[in-house]
Order: structure tokens, then sequence, then C-alpha cells
């Protein structure tokens, strides 16, 4: 028997009309389960930053929460919660991408922060940084490879620290745009 499947091409309206149903009251934007129809990419790159600026004031908010938690358990016990310095805050933003950690690491450092402040915005362990550093230049004999006195590729030589300009507004999206230069 042949297949009507053209016949029956309209039926997929009531598809569409369930997942549209289904998504209404989902969290997320269907564009980002890959439910993309007639959705632009631009769109669906607003949509999942909004997304996720939602997710992280939904972090902050259970953080606010359970540090509350804490000051009542202490009250409840006869405490001063004043008394104790404490945070809660999650370990990690779970929706920020490696550039974006690294755009915020660079204006970090055009800011002039401490280098560890700056390693960690950008992710980057800083007691095992400095230790693979010190680890690094032990490892380094104490004559120049090929002859030459230049330090090997990617280390900076002392009063040549790179320039990093932040110019916001004037990266893709509107987001910022940060240039690195080193000065010689």
């Amino acid at each position: 028997a042949p297949v009507q499947g053209d016949a029956n091409l309209d039926q997929i309206a009531d598809v569409v009309h369930l997942l549209d149903t289904f998504f209404a009251g989902a969290p997320a934007p269907k564009g980002l389960f890959g439910y993309t129809d007639n959705l632009a990419r631009d769109v669906l790159e607003d949509l999942k930053k909004d997304f996720f600026e939602e997710v992280d004031a939904m972090q902050d908010l259970v953080a606010r929460n359970y540090q509350s938690g804490f000051a009542l358990h202490l009250l409840l016990r006869g405490r001063n919660p004043d008394a104790y310095t404490y945070t809660v805050e999650f370990a990690e933003r779970v929706t920020e991408t490696p550039n974006q950690r690294a755009d915020l690491a660079l204006k970090y450092q055009a800011l002039g922060l401490p280098r560890s402040m700056v390693w960690d915005s950008a992710g980057v362990d800083v007691a095992a940084a400095e230790r693979a550093k010190k680890d690094e230049l032990r490892e380094r004999g104490p004559y120049p490879e090929d002859g030459g006195d230049a330090p090997p590729e990617g280390d900076i030589t002392p009063g040549t620290q790179p320039r990093v300009a932040v110019t916001p507004g004037n990266g893709r999206k509107g987001e910022s745009d940060t240039t690195i230069t080193t000065r010689h």
C-alpha cells in the first residue's frame, strides 16, 4: 500500500502546538532545546543570555536564603550571627563561558587588580598556577636556550607587562571589546 505522508502533513501543526504549550511554562526558551523553527540565531543568543542571567539571579537568591537560614540557626542556638564571619555563595557560575571568564579577567587586569584575583576570575586555581610556575622556573636550566638571552615563548620580560584596553559596548552583541598589546 502506498504511504500517504503528504496527506497527513497538516497534522504536524498538532505537534507544534503541543511543543509550544509544553515550553510555554518551561523556564528556558525552547530554542535552547533545539526547537529553533523561525528563530534567528541572534535572537536565540539574546534568549540564552537572558536565561543565564535568570539562572544567576536564582543562584544568588538561593545563596541568600541559605545564609539567612544559617543566621536563624545561630539565633535559635542563642548565638549572635553578627559575631561570625561567613558567606554563602555558589563556588562557580555555571552560566559563564570560558570567553566571558577570560574577558572578565582581562578587565580586572586592566583595572590593576592583584594577579591572584585576575587568575581566580579566569577560573584558574591560583595556588596550582603558582606551584606550576615555580616548577617551570626550577626545570629551566641556568643557561638560555639557543644561546640567546630571550625568555621562553609566552614569558613576559620584566618591564614589558602587557597593556590591556577595554572598550565597553564595542564588541559583538554590545559586549566589551578587549585589546592586549605588549610594550617593548
